[in-house]
Formats: C-alpha cells, sequence, structure tokens
C-alpha cells in the first residue's frame, strides 16, 4: 500500500471514529436525560357525609318468674318497634332480635349471698337505613322508650360511607395534580422541567372521622375521605 492509501486509510478511520464517538456521547445524553426523575406524594381529600345507618337498640328485663318475664320483653321489642315506626322508619328497615336468657343463678363463679334476680332476659331492634339525618334526629329522643319502661342497656349507632366509588376518579385526579406541584417545585429548584409521568401507584383510600385521627370511624355522621398517591415524573 502507497503512502497515498495509508493516509486516505488513516482519514476514513478518524472519521468513522469521531461519527462513533458523536453517536454514542449522544446515546448517553439521552439516557441520562430519560432516567431523569423524580418521585413525590399527592394528597387529596374530601368531606362527605354518611348514606347508611344501623341503629341498634338493645333491652332487658329480670326476675324470677320466667314466663312472666318472656311476655315483658316480648312486649317492650313491639314498644321499640312502634317507637320506630312512628319516627318514620319504614317497616322494612327495622330488623327485631332474638331472646337471650340467662340464668344467674347457674353461674358457678357468681355470690350465692348476692340478691341477684334468678333471671335476666335480653333482646334488640334495630333499624338499618340510608336516612340517616332521621336517625340522628330520632335517636335523641330515645329517652322516651325509658318513659314507656323499656330498660335500655345498649343505644348504639353507626354510620358508613358506601358510595366511595362515585369520588374516587375526582379524588385521584385531584392527588395527581398535588403531585405535579410538588414535583415541579423541585423542577424550579434544579433548573428543570416536569415531563410525563413515568410510573404512579395509588394508594389506599381511607375513610375517617371529620378530623381524621380515627380511621374506620363509624360513630361520626360526616366523615373524612383521604388518599395518598405516589408518582414518578420525568425531568427535562
Amino acid at each position: 500500500m502507497n503512502s497515498g492509501s495509508r493516509v486516505i486509510g488513516a482519514i476514513i478511520l478518524a472519521v468513522g471514529i469521531a461519527a462513533s464517538g458523536h453517536y454514542i456521547g449522544n446515546g448517553i445524553k439521552f439516557f441520562r436525560n430519560f432516567d431523569r426523575s423524580v418521585e413525590v406524594k399527592g394528597l387529596a381529600e374530601q368531606n362527605v357525609k354518611s348514606d347508611l345507618a344501623t341503629w341498634s337498640i338493645n333491652f332487658s328485663v329480670s326476675g324470677g318468674d320466667l314466663k312472666a318475664l318472656y311476655q315483658q320483653v316480648s312486649l317492650n321489642q313491639k314498644t321499640v318497634s312502634q317507637f320506630l315506626a312512628s319516627n318514620g322508619f319504614a317497616a322494612k328497615d327495622i330488623q327485631l332480635g332474638t331472646i337471650s336468657v340467662n340464668d344467674n343463678w347457674a353461674n358457678q363463679y357468681g355470690n350465692p349471698n348476692a340478691k341477684l334476680p334468678h333471671y335476666q332476659i335480653s333482646n334488640s331492634v334495630s333499624v338499618t337505613t340510608s336516612n340517616v339525618d332521621l336517625v340522628a334526629k330520632v335517636s335523641q329522643n330515645a329517652g322516651e322508650l325509658v318513659n314507656q319502661g323499656v330498660i335500655v342497656t345498649n343505644n348504639s349507632i353507626s354510620y358508613f360511607y358506601n358510595n366511595l366509588n362515585s369520588i374516587k376518579a375526582g379524588m385521584l385526579d385531584s392527588a395527581t395534580q398535588n403531585a405535579k406541584s410538588a414535583a415541579e417545585t423541585f423542577a424550579k429548584n434544579t433548573q428543570s422541567q416536569v415531563g410525563k409521568i413515568k410510573s404512579a401507584s395509588q394508594g389506599v383510600f381511607t375513610i375517617s372521622s371529620p378530623d381524621g385521627s380515627n380511621v374506620g370511624d363509624t360513630s361520626n355522621l360526616n366523615k373524612k375521605v383521604r388518599v395518598v398517591t405516589s408518582i414518578q415524573f420525568f425531568l427535562n
């Protein structure tokens, strides 16, 4: 090979190496830009009102005549049912409990000298309804049952929110926007721009008391729904 050919070959090789370096360099640069991302949390909260309530009224009678006690507890059950019906609750929403009999004297660990009644019979009436406002209102007048001779041993209300699916989409959108705002703040401090979403994971929706302190709360009519999402954004 003459010297001219060698020079031409060297030039071609140099150009090839330079071109190769150019594309490799661009490839690394693209990879690094592609890999630049930030992960942030997005929060969304919404106050809601319960859409279902269960009100349970427990009562009992005690004494020595089992037959008379049974008649009395049955009368009490009727009294409670009529009280609920007269205050606007539908018959289909009222459920009658089952009678429970306790023989106090059969308790081997009890004090035989204690003057306990021989029997105690308990029963209950409950109402389950979507009319939560009616439950909240009428439950304030439960003392009327005592005036009618019903010994109420437990008077408990549980409120639930079951319409979560109707607000999920809107809350996830709000959580995403909240996360993007956090990402934009980070990007501004690093002289970057927020790009598309790289990955996202939805947190668990929680239903709590209005102040958010009691997750799974059933005692409050009003509640707070909360969701936290984790989102990775590309940075340009």
